[in-house]
């Protein structure tokens, strides 16, 4: 089939070829690994400037999107237009926003959605996002190891660029939607804060095959309503993902307990409100100083606060979060009301995230060392409230094997 006709029918391959039924792929979903992360370098732009982020399909779709828009919450900037293409099987795929083939941009960059692309993909397949800006921009973009260097196979995005460091808010992809079978939605989508950045959560998500958007933002506190999420996800109608994982750690662990607990009920009603069928929580890591850079538990000392208010907030979700289904008040630990999974409790589930960084997860505590059983070795964290690169990988790791007996999706 040519490149042609495959545009004009909407098929990335023969559907009898691929086993996937088009009139089976109805229902709006995220599709493909890679989603936006802030924790992205930064290109200076020449001429022309582009760049492709690499995607993993991981569920048949059709009709695909691209979303986009700004995941820094704190700059105000008016972005160049932006040219987006979608390569598939060699073939880039001009995307188009209400009609144009220039992305409109705005001070806040708010989340908007292509048209339809009108090509089918199967799992397994790769889709790179190419995508172009005027000269002197500073736009945000995946690593070098996801370039993508083959030549442009049609569209009108080329020419080239150098790679550098520098400043400027991030502009990217935000995820990869299109038309899928509702059965088969592997969707995820990751908020919280900078705790997450290094990594772990993503890379843990990555590997047990999920399609997934990383949309947390450095400082971010619990978002107390759409608005606050505006310029990464749609202000109105359902979110495209089956499973939310709502790990906004402790930028909000100055308020009281009984604060922080409504926050994160509200938050997680809001998700569930959002069409997000399977809302996931956290238990929040320790807070300590150090005495020798966080390679000794002997040499740490709680934080007070924020433990103070955090420890008891943990001892709640352990308990399953339980809380009044009429009110939607927290009710005490150990008292009457629904808890997660239960009819009524708007999360499914919790990771526990301070049992896993915590050399005692039963009480206001400090940071694990070197393997997580040790008293000294490698730090986990620089700051008392921040993973290291050996941090993030042991956090991984646990966040992995809870993976193992904690679908999603299903």
């Amino acid at each position: 089939m040519s490149a042609v006709l495959q545009l004009l029918l909407g098929g990335s391959s023969d559907p009898t070829a691929s086993g996937t039924n088009p009139e089976t792929l109805t229902t709006l979903g995220t599709i493909a690994t890679g989603g936006y992360s802030w924790r992205q370098a930064m290109i200076a732009g020449e001429a022309i400037t582009y760049k492709s982020g690499l995607h993993r399909v991981v569920t048949a779709a059709r009709n695909l999107r691209v979303a986009w828009g700004r995941g820094e919450g704190s700059v105000s900037r008016v972005y160049p237009d932006i040219r987006v293409g979608l390569e598939v099987h060699g073939i880039v795929y001009p995307v188009h926003w209400a009609g144009n083939r220039r992305l409109t941009t705005s001070p806040d960059m708010q989340h908007a959605i292509s048209d339809p692309v009108p090509v089918q993909v199967e799992p397994g397949d790769t889709i790179y996002v190419r995508s172009a800006w005027p000269a002197g921009s500073q736009v945000g973009f995946y690593s070098a190891s996801d370039l993508h260097t083959s030549g442009n196979a049609g569209g009108d995005l080329s020419g080239g660029g150098t790679l550098a460091h520098a400043g400027g808010s991030p502009v990217c992809p935000l995820g990869i939607y299109g038309d899928t079978d509702p059965t088969k939605d592997r969707g995820v989508l990751i908020l919280g804060d900078s705790f997450i950045q290094q990594g772990w959560a993503r890379g843990a998500v990555n590997a047990h095959g999920y399609a997934w958007s990383d949309l947390g933002v450095w400082l971010e506190v619990i978002p107390r309503d759409r608005a606050q999420l505006a310029n990464r996800l749609p202000g109105s109608g359902a979110w495209p993902y089956r499973a939310a994982l709502a790990f906004h750690s402790g930028n909000d662990s100055a308020s009281p307990t009984e604060t922080q607990q409504a926050l994160h009920i509200a938050a997680w009603r809001m998700y569930r409100d959002a069409g997000v069928s399977r809302v996931f929580g956290i238990t929040i890591h320790p807070y300590s100083t150090s005495t020798d850079r966080w390679t000794s538990v002997a040499g740490q000392t709680t934080r007070l606060p924020p433990d103070r208010n955090i420890h008891p907030f943990n001892v709640w979700v352990r308990d399953g979060a339980p809380l009044d289904p009429t009110t939607f008040t927290p009710v005490p630990v150990g008292g009457v009301g629904v808890r997660f999974g239960e009819p009524g409790h708007p999360a499914q589930g919790f990771f526990d995230c301070h049992a896993a960084t915590a050399v005692d997860p039963h009480s206001a505590s400090v940071w694990r060392v070197g393997d997580g059983t040790s008293t000294t070795g490698t730090a986990w964290t620089n700051d008392g409230a921040h993973l290291t690169g050996h941090g993030s990988d042991m956090l991984q790791q646990a966040f992995s094997a809870w993976l193992e007996t904690n679908d999603l999706t299903t």
